[in-house]
């Protein structure tokens, strides 16, 4: 072994040969990074609760024995996915994932995320259908359009990994697995693409590559979201009467019942939100109850308040000019 590594050379392992180098895998994992976040963020949308997704592992392993044979029959769903003609990948994600998903979308509650062996109905494929049409092949095709512009098509949906063969068993995959987590449940996505499938795209996963037309932008979704979440805040609004000047003898020496006088009444009244000048208003009455009309926004009525001051005082500045120069001739 020293001898061969003096001249340079190494061991061919045709076991587990390396198809995919570190550059690919490193490229991989970057992409499916960006995939994680907008399917957390798609995840949240759908279960109405928090979700969060991220990268655990990027590895490549021979698509038999360490991946197939490795799987039990029916305890994960292999959703096999049509890239184009003959290329196909896996998504692979747990039954007990499904049925908390199902369970949420038929009006009842997220239940706890359970390990489960069970051959799904098909009224749960359609949940399948559902969850991977709409919620990962969307943010899939984002992620990968700058190396490959893939059409991802469902062809079968198994939970038996014997029927999810999509390649040789001796050609290697690239095996990447998601941490999936809804409030305090934890379950695993996996994702399967095998080096066959995008061999002809190989070149394309470089990090030159993946990192030359990124762009880090906010989903729609999100901005959605936290807009709609900004409009349900709720905060005081006031509405300012009138301005007292107190001495702090006669404000130590208040007693129930008291009366205070306003030395004035603003007119219009100054609104606040928040703590914060924001409306002009007009007290007045409507149906029987004490209202305030709004006249307009703080900031343009005394805009024009200070347009007119300025204007009347140029004109007075004007006419002290003006008076000036008849005296002098």
């Amino acid at each position: 072994m020293d001898k061969l590594e003096q001249l340079g050379l190494s061991v061919y392992d045709f076991d587990r040969p390396d198809k995919f180098s570190f550059e690919n895998l490193r490229s991989l994992d970057s992409l499916i990074s960006g995939f994680a976040r907008n399917f957390a963020t798609d995840l949240s949308g759908l279960l109405r609760m928090p979700a969060e997704v991220e990268v655990k592992k990027v590895e490549q392993v021979p698509f038999a024995s360490e991946y197939l044979e490795k799987r039990e029959r029916d305890e994960h769903i292999y959703a096999v996915t049509n890239l184009g003609d003959k290329e196909q990948i896996i998504l692979q994600f747990d039954v007990g994932f499904l049925l908390a998903i199902h369970s949420k979308q038929c009006g009842g509650a997220f239940e706890k995320i359970k390990k489960v062996k069970k051959n799904i109905t098909d009224f749960e494929k359609i949940t399948v259908e559902h969850l991977v049409e709409n919620y990962m092949y969307p943010p899939l095709r984002e992620a990968f359009k700058n190396v490959w512009d893939f059409r991802y098509i469902i062809d079968r949906i198994e939970t038996d990994p014997q029927y999810a063969k999509i390649t040789l068993p001796q050609d290697m995959v690239a095996l990447i697995t998601l941490d999936v987590r809804v409030r305090t449940e934890h379950t695993q996505v996996q994702i399967v693409i095998p080096f066959l499938s995008i061999e002809q795209f190989i070149e394309s996963l470089s990090t030159d590559n993946v990192l030359k037309n990124r762009k880090i932008e906010t989903p729609p979704e999100q901005i959605f979201y936290l807009n709609d979440h900004l409009l349900q805040l709720e905060r005081n609004f006031e509405v300012e009467m009138g301005v007292l000047n107190l001495p702090v003898n006669q404000l130590l020496s208040l007693d129930k019942n008291d009366v205070l006088v306003l030395n004035e009444v603003n007119e219009p009244m100054i609104c606040h939100f928040g703590g914060q000048k924001k409306f002009v208003g007009k007290i007045g009455a409507k149906d029987g109850k004490a209202a305030v009309k709004i006249l307009g926004i703080v900031k343009d009525v005394e805009g024009k308040q200070e347009k007119i001051k300025k204007l009347k005082d140029s004109n007075n500045t004007m006419e002290e000019d003006s008076v000036t120069e008849i005296k002098e001739s």
